[in-house]
Order: C-alpha cells, then structure tokens, then sequence
C-alpha cells in the first residue's frame, strides 16, 4: 500500500497511520518519507511496541512529516538506534512517548547527524535512568548543519556517562535554518469526456485536495471521484499530496423513465426505461369499442400537440392517449317538411349544415337545438353520445302597431320589442298609421338595450315652420342613435302625380342645405328608402336632366292643387323629417322633418 520497499535498501513511507511500528537490520537503509506518516499506539495495555527499530547505518529523509507516539516504550524511546550513524536529512519528524531518540549503550559510539531538519520532540515518561530523554546516549555526538536548538531543557542532548539521577520531562525542537523550499505537486481532474473542466490545484507536499462541488453533465450523471481510470477505489480527500496526482470522475448516463397514459381506455402499454438521446418506441395503436384511437400526445387537457416519436429523450415524460367518440348526427323537421340525411361514425368536430327543411307557413328557420342548447348553421359540435338535431322555427318579423294619438302624445316605449326581436333573431316593422318603418337584424341588435321611446307625429298645420310649400311633416322620435352597420326602411305614402318631364327625388338634407340623393323608389303610391340613422329628408319633383337644387328655393312658383282626391296635392314637393328621441344617459333629443310641399303642376 503506501509502505513499499525497493528490495534493495530504499523504504518509502507514502503516507498513513499504523498501530505497529518498524525493524530494519539492514546497513545503509534510506527511509523516504514522501507523505505524511504516522505510527502511534496509545493502549497502555498493549504490549506490542508501536515505534521504530533501527540496527545499522540509516539515513532519514523526505519532505512528509513521519510522526511516532507510543507508549510503553521506555528506555527504548519512540525511536530506537543501534547502529554507527543516524543521519536526518532535511526531514521532518514529530517524537513523542515516554522517551525520544534514543541510542543504548554498547554497540560503539553512536553519532547522531541532524541536516537542515525540522524535529519536535516530546518526552512524558518521568525519568528513572536512561529514560524520559528527548534525545540520549549518540556517544559518538550529537552534529547539527543548517538548523539549531530552539527550545530544549538541560536534558536534551545526554550522553549515558553525563546522565545525572533526577526526574523531568524531556523536549527538544530543532528547527532548520535555511529557507525550507517544500516541494510542490499537482492534482489534476479527469472528467472523462463530460461536464466542464474543472482546474488543477498546486499544493505542497503533505497538503489535502480541496475537493470540487460535484460536476454536472446533459446526458451523464457524476457518481464520485476514483484513483483510476478503472474505478478500483474512490479518492479520499483527506489524503495527504506526496506527488502528481490525477483523480477520475466517474459517470453513468442518465436514464428517464416514459410512461404512457390511455385514460381508462384500451390496454396500457409497457413504460419504457431509456438512456439520455434515445427514442421512445412507439406501442401499438389501441382500439376500443365505440371509440377512435387518434395517437399520442403530450398533454391530457387540450390534446393540441402530438408527441414526435423521433425525438430523443432527455427527461422523463407521460404520454397520454388521445381517443374520439364515435357518434352520429340525425335532423328533426319540427313542424317542417322534407327529408334530411343524417352522418354516421362521425369521430371529429361536425360543422352543422343549412336546414333544407321546407319551413311551416309564415316562418322560417332560426337554429339547430340540441338538447337545451342553440347552435347557428356553421357551427361546430363534438359528439360524446349520438346526436339529434331539431329545426327551430321562428316568425322572422315582429310588428308592433302603435295607435296614431298615442304617438301623438306620449308615445310608446318600445324598448321591450328590440329586446325581444334581438333575442329570436327577429326584424322589427312598426305601423303609425299609413307610415311604416322597417329595422333588420343588425339594427336591432344595435338598438336593444337602449331606453327607446316611440312617437309619431302628424302636422298640418304648417305656419310655423319656415318652408315655403310644405303640406305635409312627420315627425319620428326615436333616441339620438345611430345603428350602422344596421339598416331601417322607411315607407311613406305618396301617391302624387309626377308631372311630364319631371322624376320624383327623396334628398338627406344637412344642416347647410347640402343634399344627398337617397335612391328611393316610388312605387303603389308609396316613397320606400333606406338610413341608417334618421335626419332630415325632402321629397321634390326636378327635371329629368337637371341638377339637384335647394329644395326651399323652388324653381317654378306654386300654383293650387288640381287633383286633391289622391292623396298629397299634384306637383307638391315632400319634405320628411323623423326625429330621434331615447333616453341615453340624459341626452337631448333632435328633430328633423319629412316636409311635403306643393308645386305647380303643368297638365
């Protein structure tokens, strides 16, 4: 282990600590001390001497520290010589027991040489003769070179025929006196090809490694540092450095364990026990009645992401079954007639189709019903069991009559019937009388949840408003609103006749006379247009060919009707207001005109 012998005269002391000692008889012996090493036995029972026997011409030497420290040596001291010349060579030693360095008589003169060493020794024994000396009996002398007595009693350096009879404790430290230049080595980390480097440490002799935090690997785990690139013994860290030395990382690569998840469903597949960078096998698929098995992923809550069974593994993981329902879908007429086909061994998202169902009379169709729940054509479901689909019906228009005096006055809150339009769908036709306006459903939809307050008013009389003609205003309040994208028809009655030459025109008319042409149609006696908001709007005759003019500066003066049987006189102008009144969070209301005023009429 750490002592070795070279066969020949060369001991070398690698480092350690023993419970038994040494004997040499060999002349000429070298003791090297390369590490720190220790000889100690403190059992006071034991009487197998723990020290160092040596009968011939030795020589000690070496930068490690050799410590012995015995008891129940005696007069034989913890190092015990006999031969003709002890040489310490810039050595280090640690003495201690009941005597030191010993020499016993006979045997000729023993000399002691002391070169350029550090030497502690510490004697406990209390003295009877020839005991408790640090160092005793070198007849031959006692030689120091490059190093001195630092600190010694008057027993340090006895020869046998100087031994006086007393009792004391004997001790000596010699120190060298040259500078001690310790030799350094280095330690070197193999990581064997994995994790970072980690740098060498350069430590004196006898120094201990310090030992690195653990190193860390992508694919490898660190299992602990080894001697040897066989992993024979681990390396102790409390080892004193005697040499170069280089220490072995061991690893092992990582395993992960992959573990598949079917849901309650099919049979579960083997997990799989995998090296880092390896792929996952794929199982089989797996089948089960009633249900489609759509592949593997990687969740189990929104199944958006397939597990790729060509990447490697680099974690543990869970795989988790993905499985469809299998259902099918059947449609149920309601009260409608005609046939429509069901779908069968459906597994994915179905997207419902248009009803082609004949609607019952005055309906038409609205949604699917599915159990409780409404579905628009165009969506999609997903199917847990099998699937009826029932056509909803629903009167497309609501009409709401508001009598004409009642508009007159107080008007009528219809916010109720937007409400109730918005939530079947519906479009909403309201009657004042012989005027009828039209909302679609995007209008609706905008206008519910307002406060809306309906009136209507029919004016005749005409001396207070300041255009010159007017036979006829309407006045529509319904809430300051505007429900673009959504669409209200206006229908109005004007059976007048158009003179020759003439085209009938329904303008927007702002605020500074500027007029947009509405594209109304004239058709039954009736002036039909569409807005999106209500302002004011004039009804004029102008030439076929001419170009628009402000509708209170007429062209032609005015001349009595001729034909007041039918409806508004002949040649009259109309102008229309419908004004907007609802209560949004305390606004005002505005008032525009639908104003009829009369032209002359060339027969």
């Amino acid at each position: 282990g750490n002592i070795s012998f070279d066969g020949n005269k060369t001991l070398t002391l690698k480092g350690g600590k023993y419970d038994k000692g040494i004997t040499s008889y060999i002349n000429g012996l070298i003791i090297k001390v390369d590490g720190n090493t220790t000889f100690e036995n403190l059992d006071e029972d034991n009487d197998d001497y723990c020290r160092i026997n040596l009968y011939k011409n030795t020589t000690i030497t070496g930068f490690g520290i050799l410590k012995v420290n015995s008891v129940n040596v005696y007069e034989e001291g913890a190092l015990y010589f006999e031969g003709d010349t002890l040489t310490i060579d810039h050595a280090r030693m640690e003495l201690s027991g009941e005597s030191g360095l010993i020499a016993p008589e006979g045997y000729g003169d023993k000399e002691l040489v002391i070169i350029d060493s550090n030497i502690n020794i510490q004697t406990k024994q209390e003295l009877g003769e020839d005991m408790g000396y640090a160092i005793f009996g070198f007849e031959g002398g006692v030689t120091l070179t490059d190093c001195a007595v630092v600190n010694t009693n008057s027993s340090m350096l006895k020869k046998r025929s100087l031994s006086p009879q007393s009792t004391f404790i004997g001790k000596a430290i010699i120190q060298s006196t040259i500078p001690v230049e310790m030799p350094e080595f280095t330690v070197s980390f193999d990581m064997q090809s994995h994790g970072e480097a980690i740098s060498s440490q350069t430590l004196q002799i006898g120094s201990k490694v310090e030992k690195p935090d653990d190193p860390t690997s992508v694919d490898y785990d660190f299992i602990g540092w080894y001697i040897d690139e066989k992993y024979s013994e681990i390396f102790d860290f409390d080892t004193e450095i005697t040499k170069n030395t280089t220490i072995f990382a061991k690893w092992e690569i990582k395993t992960f364990t992959v573990k598949f998840m079917i849901n309650g469903l099919g049979e579960t597949p083997e997990k799989q026990i995998l090296n880092y960078g390896v792929k996952v096998t794929k199982p089989a698929d797996l089948s089960m009645d009633g249900f489609v098995f759509c592949g593997w992923f990687t969740d189990n809550i929104f199944y958006d992401t397939p597990y790729n069974f060509d990447n490697s593994v680099s974690k543990d993981l869970t795989i988790y079954a993905l499985w469809k329902k299998v259902f099918s879908i059947s449609f149920e007429s309601n009260g409608g007639t005609g046939e429509m086909s069901g779908v069968e061994n459906l597994t994915d998202k179905y997207t419902l189709p248009a009803c082609s169902f004949v609607a019952p009379d005055g309906l038409q169709f609205k949604c699917w019903r599915i159990g409780n729940n409404d579905y628009k054509v165009g969506q999609s479901i997903l199917g847990t069991r099998d699937i009826v689909a029932k056509a909803i019906w629903f009167e497309p228009v609501i009409t709401v009559e508001i009598d004409e005096e009642t508009a007159k006055t107080d008007g009528l809150n219809v916010s109720d019937s937007f409400e109730r339009a918005k939530e079947n769908w519906q479009e909403i036709n309201f009657y004042i009388g012989d005027v009828v306006i039209s909302f679609n459903n995007d209008a609706v939809n905008i206008i519910a949840g307002n406060e809306v307050n309906f009136k209507v008013e029919i004016k005749t009389d005409l001396t207070d408003i300041n255009i010159d003609g007017a036979q006829l205003i309407i006045e529509i309040s319904m809430g300051n609103i505007l429900f673009m994208p959504g669409k209200a028809i206006v229908t109005v009655p004007f059976d007048t006749l158009v003179p020759e030459g003439k085209i009938a025109k329904v303008y927007y008319v702002d605020y500074d006379g500027n007029k947009t042409d509405m594209n109304a149609t004239f058709e039954n006696g009736k002036a039909i247009f569409e807005t999106s908001h209500f302002s004011k709007y004039v009804i004029e005759f102008e030439d076929a060919n001419a170009t628009p003019t402000d509708p209170t500066t007429p062209e032609n003066p005015e001349t009595p009707a001729t034909n007041k049987n039918k409806g508004l006189s002949a040649g009259a102008i109309v102008g229309i207001v419908i004004a907007s009144l609802a209560v949004l969070g305390g606004a005002g209301f505005c008032v525009y005109y639908f104003v009829i005023r009369k032209k002359k009429i060339a027969k």
